[in-house]
């Protein structure tokens, strides 16, 4: 059945409007539908930025092997799919069909948090068993992300070694199982380190950390940290800020200390309003990259629902949104000193930009001060 619409014609017009941002934004409208976000894996690994051997390193050898480019044409040659929409009606089309040398479905196109988890972070450089890995995750109904630095919490305890992709898969496959590994290892990556006694464990909140080095791109660090539910990415993407790549929106150079936090905040309240719309997470690089973005998008909202709202409206929903959950962590017993990156972080230069997160505890004090 159709979707009630208050002014049809109106809310096409800007349906048109915000179509053309996102396909003029060169990563929703052409990296995205040719790689995927797998288009980053070389670009972050080149930044020194993408986290190795359980966050040991910055820079992985293998990144061109499990690149969005290498991704394409092996699912090319195997008579995969590409450039498919997700869901009716997306525009940008960055879902893929990966099959295996024998031509058969072996899963989707893994995203770039997922080929991180299993690849740079494990060492693992097999894309084929990335896939698998990703797509077992998928059957079995626990996250990439987490499951994959559950994985390398169990490597630091020695049951299997860095860059053993059948291990991997033996041990993930311990989860669809249910046996007591298994249950340890879905249980995510805090829990499997507390039973494992591993005490290099790259959580913030109980959730696992994600592809971007805190210690290399600053501003992602204060989202890890200061995100409500924990180290979330798309809670605050600040990889395009802090690298340049924005147009419309601030540049707050990586390796800057001060800054970071407003900049974090920010795009934390906007990203909270634009989850409400049940858009994309990937469209937020229209927001940040085309001043025309915006208007297209609250003037769909405001014709769909009869409303007037203006910019500041649309930032009060996600302040709002921030505090709701802000205070539901507070009474669930979360302080402000969980507002922070594991200790290892401020401690130990990364190779191979050698930082260190030094972002200080009174500034990540300041994030809600809103």
């Amino acid at each position: 059945s159709s979707v009630p619409v208050g002014d049809s014609q109106e809310f096409s017009k800007y349906s048109k409007m915000w179509a053309k941002s996102v396909l003029d934004d060169p990563n929703t409208g052409k990296a995205m539908a040719a790689f995927g976000s797998a288009a980053a894996v070389p670009v972050i690994s080149g930044e020194g930025a993408i986290p190795t051997r359980n966050f040991r390193f910055g820079e992985f050898a293998g990144a061109t092997k499990i690149s969005g480019r290498t991704m394409r044409q092996l699912i090319k040659e195997r008579g995969g799919k590409l450039t498919l929409p997700c869901t009716p009606g997306c525009v940008t089309r960055c879902h893929r069909v990966y099959n295996d040398k024998d031509g058969n479905y072996l899963g989707k196109g893994p995203e770039y948090e997922s080929i991180w988890a299993f690849g740079a972070n494990l060492e693992i450089d097999d894309l084929d068993a990335i896939v698998e890995l990703s797509a077992l995750c998928d059957d079995y109904g626990v996250d990439t992300i987490d499951t994959g630095v559950a994985v390398a919490m169990a490597i630091e305890a020695g049951i299997i070694n860095f860059g053993d992709a059948q291990g991997a898969l033996d041990l993930v496959k311990e989860i669809g199982r249910g046996t007591y590994l298994g249950r340890i290892l879905g249980s995510g990556a805090a829990t499997a380190a507390k039973v494992f006694g591993v005490n290099r464990v790259p959580v913030v909140k109980g959730q696992a950390m994600v592809a971007y080095e805190p210690r290399v791109l600053k501003g992602m660090g204060v989202t890890l940290s200061t995100s409500t539910m924990g180290a979330d990415h798309g809670a605050g993407y600040m990889v395009g800020v802090n690298l340049g790549w924005t147009k419309n929106w601030h540049y707050v150079p990586r390796n800057q200390v001060w800054g970071q936090v407003d900049v974090s905040r920010e795009i934390q309240i906007k990203q909270a309003a634009m989850d409400c719309t049940g858009l994309c997470q990937f469209l937020h690089t229209p927001l940040l990259n085309d001043p025309g973005a915006m208007p297209a998008l609250l003037g769909m909202l405001n014709t769909k629902f009869g409303w007037s709202w203006s910019v500041d409206d649309f930032d009060t929903l996600g302040k709002s949104v921030l505090r709701m959950e802000h205070e539901f962590n507070i009474k669930a017993g979360f302080s402000p000193a969980m507002d922070r990156l594991p200790l290892f972080f401020t401690k130990e230069p990364v190779p191979p930009v050698n930082a260190v997160f030094d972002v200080p505890e009174s500034e990540l004090d300041r994030f809600w001060d809103f």
